[in-house]
C-alpha cells in the first residue's frame, strides 16, 4: 500500500540521517550487523511454551493445551534477540523484523513446503502506536525471503493489555483473544 512505501521511503531516509549501530559490536549500519547475526549461538528452551514442562519437541503433558503439538522455538527471549524484539516493538524499529526473519530463517526451512506463515495479530492501539503490526511484518519478510505464504488467518476478539501481566494471565488472554477469518482455500490437515 502507498502507506507502506511512503515509512519505507522515510525509514530509509532516516538511516541516512541517524543509522543504527550494531547492538553487539558498535557497527553502523543495523541493530544486528551480517557479522554478529551469523556469531548468534542459539539455545533453544527444553520446555514447553504454555505448561513449562521438559520437551524435546511435542509437549507430553496430558494437561496443556499444547499436548502433542510440535513446538519450534529458537531461542530464548533474552540478549541480542530480546533486545531486536523490544527495540521493535518499543522503539518502533522496523528493520528489525528484516532481521527476525532472518535469524527465523533456518528453522523455518524445516517446515513442510506448503507450509502457511499466520501473523498473530497485534492490539490496534499498539499498531496505532508503532505504525505497524510487528508480526505482519516478519511474517511479509519471511514470506519475501523464503517465498512462504503468508495467510492473515486470525482476528482479535479484544485489546487487553498484556505488558506487565503475569506469565499464567497473559496465556490465559491470549486463549480468548483470537478467532479465525476465513479459511477458504486453505486446506488444513492439522486442527487449529
Amino acid at each position: 500500500t502507498s502507506q507502506n512505501v511512503n515509512n519505507t521511503m522515510i525509514d530509509s531516509t532516516l538511516s541516512y540521517i541517524a543509522p543504527h549501530y550494531c547492538i553487539l559490536c558498535g557497527k553502523i549500519g543495523r541493530e544486528i550487523c551480517i557479522c554478529c547475526k551469523n556469531n548468534i549461538q542459539f539455545t533453544p528452551p527444553l520446555t514447553c511454551v504454555l505448561c513449562n514442562k521438559f520437551t524435546a519437541s511435542n509437549c507430553r503433558n496430558p494437561l496443556c493445551g499444547a499436548l502433542n503439538r510440535r513446538q519450534i522455538i529458537l531461542a530464548k527471549r533474552d540478549g541480542a534477540v530480546k533486545d531486536v524484539i523490544d527495540n521493535m516493538k518499543f522503539n518502533h524499529i522496523r528493520e528489525n523484523a528484516i532481521i527476525l526473519a532472518e535469524l527465523l530463517q533456518p528453522v523455518i526451512q524445516t517446515l513442510p513446503i506448503d507450509a502457511i506463515i499466520v501473523p498473530v495479530p497485534s492490539s490496534s492501539s499498539h499498531i496505532r502506536a508503532r505504525g505497524f503490526d510487528h508480526t505482519r511484518l516478519i511474517a511479509k519478510a519471511i514470506q519475501r525471503n523464503l517465498n512462504i505464504r503468508t495467510v492473515s488467518l486470525l482476528g482479535r476478539l479484544h485489546n487487553k493489555q498484556q505488558v506487565g501481566n503475569g506469565r499464567m494471565l497473559r496465556i490465559a488472554q491470549a486463549k480468548n483473544a483470537f478467532y479465525i477469518r476465513s479459511l477458504s482455500g486453505i486446506e488444513i490437515d492439522t486442527p487449529i
